[in-house]
């Protein structure tokens, strides 16, 4: 590990460890008073700080989102390379139908060189987050860009709960070093976090995954009702990645499972990003939120998804380059008006974005380039205004709904285009009693496509998504008994869909989803909980009949988790993945996996230890699996494949943590 880091957990230790049981006086915080209503559909939940912390691993920092109920999660190509999403049966890539953000800042990144939307949450440290609000569809008015599927939003935290120094050690090399600590006299609060990681991964390939993240979050109190914030990260890595395996070349014994065609892929990448958010509850009924942000993105991305497919003799290497800065932010009023049943909300919104990138794409061999396939010059912006209405119609019948316009602009090598759409957003939410809420739902939402698809077609800007679900949470044997019960179905104006030419995206044809979900928590006991989710869906090309290419068709993940009894903690969670096609015509089918991971912890005083261990069984699967035509060396003419990432074998990671 990198001496710098080491050396920095050592001085926090020697600085503010001594405060331990020592009386501190603090600045008074001053809390933005929210009330905790109801969700507003059946399918939304909020993941919280307590949660996360049960997860069995939390070396990717994806590991966060793995209790966010159907969401998953998949490596791609391996090293530092953004996750592969996937949610109520769509392909999300890195992040096509899927909005992610992290305190207002979103993560998403538009008209990316790999792909749109393309996200990379290796940014985020685990030990910062407070919470991740979850919302499935495009439902709320407040949803923007990319949220079809649905959206994620990371919470930080506005103080750390303790100050922590974490070592953690484990199997292929890894290891990890976070240091996390309160700055008292830093304004009214503030605190700082550093994560060193390295890793040289199972594949034969050793990865060399370099990994430093800084975090910083700092509040001052204004007056009584309303404080300024300041959000600073930072994201530094590198990586060899073994990229995608033909399976042809698994059976037939030209490498292992966790063997390479092409050991030079891999990259590098870093992301900076600077906010401000100004927070004000100016009385009782009215609330003022204004935030701008700042964002510096460079990666440098090495991939070969075809071999020898079109240069037989130096092969199919490319680079993808996307140099990139990112402004823009939001301004939000809400109001309350008391009703006879309550309080009528509603919320104004504006949103700006622009996006200056250059992105790049090569030919290249053993990383040396070769020759220039393109070189893009583009210039996104983008604005939304919404009203959000939240009406409480009876003691037992709400409202929430409204509507939302966006309107984007995109430049690219020359030519330009605009686009607009009107989003129109509905919900009810009934309590039938006590113990059972019905919901109703029904919105439209959009994705952007990518600028330069876009500036040679206008009008394919801004891709309509029309989608209704329907559900039921209920409540049982004193809240012991929870449960979930969801009906869903959604339209797409055109799917985002993989480019082998590129490695990136391209536009296709229209689609129509519809899918179950079900979910259920049991407390067992006071400190044993269970817990299981099941999502079915089926999507389709409306125009073809075909099937949608990597959709996800069954997802089940589920487990038993012990809270803190006399300081011992531990969870035993699973993740099944269903089949899917991997052509429209449904010949090629995708191996699908169940794989178990468990936690054990203990905590005494200022001292914890963990044991975590991923794959217990040392089950032989595919992480993310896709299809391409390819030619490999001996090879007379192209042949189409199944390429898969492989998951990692039986791997366990030990912590000790020191708090303070």
């Amino acid at each position: 590990m990198r001496a710098r880091v080491w050396a920095f957990g050592i001085l926090m230790f020697c600085v503010f460890g001594r405060q331990a049981g020592a009386d501190v006086i603090e600045a008074q915080d001053i809390t933005i008073i929210r009330a905790v209503r109801p969700p507003e559909a059946a399918s939304a939940a909020e993941i919280s700080s307590e949660e996360i912390e049960d997860i069995p691993t939390q070396m990717d920092s994806a590991d966060i989102l793995r209790t966010v109920p159907g969401l998953q999660i998949a490596q791609h190509e391996g090293g530092g390379k953004a996750n592969e999403y996937m949610l109520r049966g769509f392909y999300a890539d890195h992040g096509t139908d899927i909005a992610f953000s992290a305190d207002g800042l979103p993560l998403n990144l538009v008209s990316h060189a790999h792909g749109q939307g393309y996200t990379d949450l290796h940014m985020i440290i685990p030990e910062t987050v407070e919470s991740v609000d979850v919302k499935k569809g495009p439902y709320d008015p407040q949803q923007g860009d990319l949220a079809t599927a649905g959206s994620v939003d990371l919470k930080f935290f506005d103080k750390l709960p303790e100050n922590l120094i974490d070592l953690t050690a484990g199997s292929y090399d890894t290891g990890r070093v976070a240091a996390g600590v309160n700055l008292p006299g830093i304004l009214s609060r503030s605190y700082l976090v550093v994560d060193d990681y390295y890793t040289n991964g199972y594949v034969q390939n050793n990865e060399d995954y370099k990994r430093l993240n800084l975090f910083w979050k700092g509040s001052e109190d204004l007056s009584p009702s309303s404080k300024i914030t300041f959000l600073g990260t930072s994201l530094s890595s590198s990586w060899n990645a073994s990229g995608l395996i033909p399976a042809r070349a698994v059976d037939e014994g030209l490498i292992s499972q966790f063997g390479s065609m092409d050991p030079s892929q891999g990259g590098s990448t870093e992301r900076h990003n600077l906010s401000a958010t100004y927070d004000n509850d100016i009385d009782n009924q009215q609330h003022v939120e204004v935030q701008a942000y700042y964002t510096r993105y460079i990666l440098q991305l090495f991939s070969n998804f075809t071999f020898f497919l079109d240069n037989p003799v130096e092969g199919d290497g490319i680079e993808q380059d996307d140099n990139r800065q990112m402004f823009g932010g939001h301004a939000q009023y809400s109001y309350k008006v008391p009703v006879a049943a309550g309080d009528w909300t509603s919320t104004l919104g504006f949103e700006s974005r622009n996006d200056a990138v250059l992105a790049d794409l090569w030919n290249q061999e053993d990383r040396v380039r070769i020759s220039s396939v393109s070189i893009s010059d583009i210039w996104e912006q983008s604005v939304g205004v919404y009203d959000k209405e939240e009406i409480p119609i009876t003691s037992r019948l709400r409202f929430m709904g409204g509507l939302r316009y966006d309107r984007a602009r995109f430049e690219a090598d020359g030519n330009t285009a605009t686009d607009g759409i009107l989003s129109p957003k509905a919900s009810l939410i009934f309590a039938a009693s006590p113990d059972v809420d019905l919901f109703t739902n029904y919105g439209r939402g959009f994705h952007s496509n990518d600028a330069r698809t876009v500036s040679t077609d206008p009008g394919s800007g801004l891709i309509r998504a029309q989608g209704v679900e329907a559900g039921v949470r209920a409540r049982a044997l004193e809240n012991q008994l929870t449960t979930s019960l969801v009906f869903w179905g959604m339209d797409l104006d055109s799917e985002l869909t993989l480019d082998q030419d590129t490695g990136g995206t391209e536009p296709s044809g229209p689609s129509r989803r519809a899918g179950i979900e079900n979910e259920w928590t049991y407390a067992i006991t006071s400190w044993l909980h269970s817990d299981l989710d099941l999502d079915f869906s089926q999507a389709k090309y409306r125009d073809t009949g075909g099937a949608v290419p990597l959709a996800v068709n069954q997802y089940i993940t589920g487990g038993l988790t012990a809270t803190r009894v006399s300081g011992w903690l531990g969870s035993l969670r699973f993740r099944d993945v269903g089949s899917k096609w991997g052509d429209d015509a449904r010949t090629i089918p995708m191996q699908a996996y169940c794989v178990f991971d468990a936690l054990v912890g203990y905590r005494r005083g200022h001292w914890g230890y963990q044991l975590a261990v991923d794959n217990i069984a040392n089950t032989a699967w595919r992480d993310g699996q896709e299809v391409f035509t390819s030619r490999l060396p001996g090879e007379s003419a192209p042949v189409q494949d199944v390429e898969f990432t492989p998951g990692n074998p039986r791997t366990f990671l030990g912590s000790v943590k020191y708090y303070f």
